[in-house]
């Protein structure tokens, strides 16, 4: 068995590597985090690693969301393994880690050497005894987004597993077109793999092409072209909101969101914080650094003071529906009217 990690590992894929290349597995697992593509891809590859043939093995259970009946897991979790090296109970989203549960701790602290235990937990408390039973007795697994160079990085090594040249800026603008959930980008990654194979190159038309606008970009243009005054273009996009279904108070809410962040960013830039580092500036009004490169242009020609009074138009607009004054579907476009 391996050493139990008593704290938050910097890099929980290396520790899980070395884990399977050493075979020196803990007796209990928790994975967790904001990044669930890398923490479900490595929770696979432990799970593969002690018990190869899942579908012919006695020695396997897995508890998913609502099967996750407490009593049924402590009793699995300390049963001996049949015919294999490890018995292995893995248990997803119950729960357990949101809140203590005492009856699940001091199972935890009778799993024995032939047994591991997996948790798969994207809402967890720090605070819970369960949390400070597998962080004192097994292996806490943290997964956060990689920054931006460290997905561009993933990106290039995805492409050149089918030796596909790339374009220079291709992976810069597949994370501002489909973001930094790896789930959407290893989705959108496929789409232009499949694609670009037969030619062998990876071009910036082909994200163009591909990749799949969400509402969320759609949204962001809407209020590019808003803070450019350019009404054709605003009214245009905002039909293509209609068109995906977007919910007339999610596009307040999300306007909103927009001109308080330029707000902020205006602030930040005319103010004694102008020389920070742009991560820091991010930081400071929530959204990710690789983001910052989109907002930084729709400052020009508007002041603090500008977007502030457009921020307040926003607020009037979600009033004015939850008041009954206006219809969700009339508020966002008197909305609109009035930014322009």
């Amino acid at each position: 068995m391996a050493p139990t990690e008593n704290k938050k590992t910097e890099n929980p894929m290396s520790i899980v590597k070395e884990h399977i290349a050493n075979r020196s597995f803990s007796r209990i697992y928790l994975f967790c985090g904001s990044e669930q593509y890398l923490a479900r891809q490595c929770m696979n590859n432990l799970v593969n690693a002690v018990i190869p043939d899942r579908e012919n093995s006695m020695s396997y259970t897995r508890f998913v969301s609502e099967k996750c009946d407490i009593n049924t897991i402590c009793s699995d979790m300390v049963t001996l393994p049949f015919f294999d090296e490890y018995r292995l109970t893995v248990v997803e989203d119950s729960g357990y880690f949101s809140s203590s549960n005492d009856k699940l701790k001091e199972a935890l602290e009778t799993v024995g050497e032939q047994n591991i235990v997996i948790f798969y937990e994207m809402n967890i408390d720090k605070r819970t005894s369960t949390y400070k039973a597998v962080q004192k007795l097994g292996t806490v697994l943290e997964f956060e987004t990689p920054d931006e160079a460290t997905l561009a990085k993933w990106i290039i090594s995805r492409f050149s597993e089918d030796n596909l040249q790339i374009q220079r800026g291709v992976p810069e603008e597949l994370i501002l077109t489909a973001g930094d959930n790896m789930l959407n980008l290893s989705n959108e990654l496929e789409k232009i793999r499949s694609y670009a194979m037969e030619k062998g190159t990876v071009t910036l038309d082909d994200i163009s092409l591909l990749c799949s606008g969400k509402i969320e970009d759609k949204i962001f243009e809407m209020c590019d072209a808003i803070g450019r005054h350019d009404e054709k273009s605003a009214i245009s996009r905002y039909n293509d909101l209609v068109a995906l279904k977007a919910s007339p108070m999610y596009i307040i809410s999300m306007i909103s969101r927009h001109f308080r962040i330029l707000a902020q960013l205006s602030f930040i830039q005319n103010g004694r914080d102008k020389a920070l580092p742009a991560r820091d500036k991010a930081m400071l009004v929530g959204i990710k650094p690789f983001a910052l490169k989109k907002y930084l242009p729709q400052l020009n020609g508007e002041s603090t003071k500008a977007l502030l009074k457009k921020s307040e138009l926003c607020q009037a607009a979600d009033y004015a529906v939850k008041s009954g004054q206006l219809s969700d579907t009339n508020s966002v476009e008197k909305l609109i009217i009035s930014l322009l």
